[in-house]
């Protein structure tokens, strides 16, 4: 199985956006958010609005409820992929779940890892399936981009 990158090592997809959220991250560490403690009191006591004072905003709920597949597939696998594959992904996981416990009879997950029976699912989907699957997805996307290239 892959090492838990951010973007897929096979394809290098999402590499780019990677680069820039790493890029932003440390920028942000570096400033603190904010240029100097005196902006930091002015933005504080509404003297200068935090825009002005070049203030990240902080995540609200629609931007921390954006790409929620993605974001559980990272919290499952510890990689991240576009939000239609990790749909694809979180499907084919609990359709894994699902088949291995009827199979047995009986609710497996929850004997193994009573926890988090879907984190112990997922793991032993990603050892069997996960590259097949990541090798499948950039072939489909290098057929879907010969298709659209002018011969």
């Amino acid at each position: 199985m892959f090492e838990n990158e951010p973007y897929c090592p096979v394809c290098g997809g999402q590499r780019l956006e990677h680069v820039h959220e790493v890029q932003a991250a440390q920028e942000n560490a570096r400033t603190g958010g904010m240029r100097t403690a005196r902006v930091r009191e002015l933005v504080a006591r509404g003297i200068v609005p935090p825009e002005e004072a070049a203030e990240t905003a902080p995540l609200s709920r629609g931007a921390l409820a954006r790409y929620p597949a993605r974001r559980a597939v990272f919290r499952l696998l510890g990689i991240y992929l576009p939000e239609a594959q990790a749909q694809v992904v979180l499907r084919e996981i609990h359709n894994y779940k699902w088949i291995a416990a009827e199979k047995a009879g009986e609710d497996i997950w929850r004997k193994r890892a009573p926890e988090n029976p879907l984190a112990a699912a997922a793991r032993e989907w990603a050892s069997r399936y996960l590259d097949p699957f990541l090798q499948w997805i950039c072939q489909v996307r290098n057929q879907n981009t010969s298709r659209r290239s002018p011969a």
